[in-house]
């Protein structure tokens, strides 16, 4: 009689590979599409965006409202039930901020002339950076839901 002994062989992580594959492909789409903004902007060709303040007020908005959801959750970890309300009260309200600079700031590019097609190649590139980073935070929110 022969006894034949099988190693078991080690499970792969699908979910991490899945995860770090998703991670470099998105890596590539933005820096793709910001390489090309820029080379496109580089070859002067064409008219260059003046970026809206209102999206430099987005930017402080959502960083600020990034510290105020880590101290809520810092709260929530000592049991400080006020405090985690006050600081998703103030992440809120940054939140709405943030929308309402970034309605001002393409607002501003529309006045600007500056749109998806019909104008310069790096305006499309803008837009196609934006509309992804959209998409890519859309399909986050509803991979949690």
């Amino acid at each position: 009689m022969e006894i034949t002994l099988e190693t078991p062989k080690p499970k792969i992580a699908t979910g991490k590979i899945l995860l770090w594959l998703g991670i470099a492909s998105m890596i590539m789409l933005f820096a793709g599409l910001t390489s090309g903004l820029v080379v496109r902007e580089a070859e002067g060709n064409g008219v260059s965006i003046v970026m809206p303040r209102a999206f430099y007020f987005s930017t402080t908005f959502i960083l600020l409202s990034s510290i105020t959801m880590q101290a809520a959750i810092a709260a929530v970890k000592k049991n400080n039930l006020g405090s985690v309300k006050t600081y998703l009260i103030i992440t809120l309200g940054l939140g709405f901020a943030f929308i309402f600079c970034q309605f001002l700031g393409y607002n501003s590019l529309v006045n600007q002339g500056v749109f998806y097609t019909g104008g310069t190649a790096a305006a499309s590139f803008f837009y196609a950076i934006t509309g992804f980073h959209l998409a890519h935070l859309v399909g986050g929110f509803l991979s949690r839901m």
